[in-house]
């Protein structure tokens, strides 16, 4: 699992995405934010009465420190910064976040379940819980379907990809023989909205599966043991669960594990919330040039690169455009670039004054966790594989992913929970319970 939350994006290829999601709101409330602080401490008066090391919170750098000040004494020439201390956000219950042995143990078996090994059947056929590499082609009424049709798919039997049916006549069957199944789908496999997009309509009607099984791999039966904990390191180690030798071991630290995420993202909603306030409430009275034209070219390069992949639905750009943003008017390639540069500049300028003001670091380790963290996440070896991929851009943007993250954890450090909940489902989703 991730364990750092990635509040904005940190790589080129996904810039349009990340600006989207930054407001370009501003304010004249003129509140500026307090004078530079070379430590952080906490007051009754503005904080949730918690201090920056119990919520685990450091403004120390890791590695090598890297020096941002040029950045930040730009910024202040261009940006009215908010007041960012005591402001008000949603409370949050962190009376209960501990993790029941009944969980721990769910969750420990779902691991023996997903670090499944498995054995290639050479004389035999499939049969319930057997891993297929195969080849389909469905077809309706004649028509080949491509939504129906794979080559070299993984496929277990039992996991209900299709229909019930489907797998039910996988069962028998043997590697290199070629076969037909027929299934028939409900009248409301296919839901509406999809059907409006063009998908087509094979609701209640037949399909034909012509197919050809590649390989059958059969899962071993392993049983959660202190040999398995012993033997899986290596695996165990991906989910920040190796250095346990028993069960016992390994179940105690999902509960920590589990108890420190629950607690991370309260903390990130609670800093997440204050930023957003802030950020709305500063006011960028200009934008530096140089970094406001680079973001704008990269977006404008990337709207360009996202069409390639559709224009050939497309008349022209702009109608791509008003489908996929909502974007009209005169020139609105560059009208979206330059809203979407400016609303991300101006989170940037107040992420990066906040850190300043308050003396938070930032250190090239860990610029690196948090890109091997999302070279994980995006399939790639490590953090180098995307500088090699990306270069300076994946530097200097995960850089700021690293300080947005520590200046989350140091906000949620600084805000007064006290307002209502107002989205009670957005904090179960996070597995939080409101207070009240």
């Amino acid at each position: 699992m991730l364990k750092k939350i990635f509040g904005v994006t940190a790589v080129a290829f996904l810039a349009t995405a990340a600006v989207a999601c930054s407001g370009t709101g501003s304010s004249d409330s003129g509140e500026t934010g307090n004078a530079t602080e070379t430590s952080v401490t906490v007051s009754d008066s503005n904080s949730s009465n918690a201090s920056a090391e119990s919520l685990g919170f450091s403004p120390e750098a890791e590695g090598a420190e890297i020096d941002y000040s040029k950045d930040a004494e730009e910024y202040k020439k261009h940006l009215k910064l908010a007041n960012y201390k005591g402001i008000d956000v949603t409370k949050v219950d962190r009376s209960d976040e501990t993790v029941t042995d009944e969980d721990a143990q769910e969750q420990m078996e779902m691991l023996v379940d997903g670090l499944k090994t498995y054995d290639e059947i050479t004389d035999g056929s499939a049969q319930e819980g057997d891993m297929l590499t195969m080849d389909i082609e469905g077809t309706v009424d004649g028509q080949k379907i491509d939504e129906l049709t794979a080559e070299e798919m993984t496929y277990e039997v039992g996991e209900g990809m299709f229909l019930e049916e489907f797998d039910e006549q996988l069962v028998g069957k043997k590697a290199g023989e070629d076969f037909e199944i027929k299934v028939t789908f409900p009248e409301d496999y296919l839901e509406e909205e999809w059907l409006a997009d063009g998908e087509f309509n094979y609701n209640g009607k037949e399909a034909v599966f012509k197919a050809n099984i590649a390989k059958i791999e059969r899962p071993h039966e392993e049983e959660l043991t202190d040999d398995w904990v012993k033997a899986h390191q290596d695996d165990l180690s991906m989910y920040d669960l190796d250095g346990t030798s028993t069960v016992a071991e390994l179940k105690e630290k999902i509960k920590i594990e589990n108890a420190a995420a629950a607690k991370e993202s309260n903390d990130y909603l609670i800093g997440s919330e204050a930023l957003n306030t802030v950020t709305e409430e500063s006011e960028a009275e200009s934008y530096p040039e140089e970094e406001l034209n680079e973001l704008k070219a990269e977006l404008i390069e990337g709207i360009e690169q996202e069409y390639e992949a559709y224009k050939d639905s497309y008349d022209t750009i702009e109608d791509f455009l008003k489908d996929f943003y909502g974007i009209e008017g005169d020139n609105p390639k560059e009208t979206y670039a330059d809203e979407q540069a400016k609303g991300y500049l101006l989170q940037k300028m107040v992420v990066t004054l906040i850190a300043y003001e308050n003396g938070i670091k930032i250190g090239e380790d860990e610029v690196k966790a948090t890109g091997d963290e999302a070279a994980a996440y995006y399939g790639l070896d490590n953090y180098e594989a995307l500088v090699d991929q990306f270069g300076d851009v994946a530097e200097r943007n995960f850089t700021y992913q690293t300080m947005y993250n520590k200046v989350i954890s140091y906000l949620a450090t600084v805000s007064n929970p006290v307002l209502d909940i107002e989205y009670e489902e957005d904090l179960v989703e996070e597995g939080l319970e409101p207070v009240g």
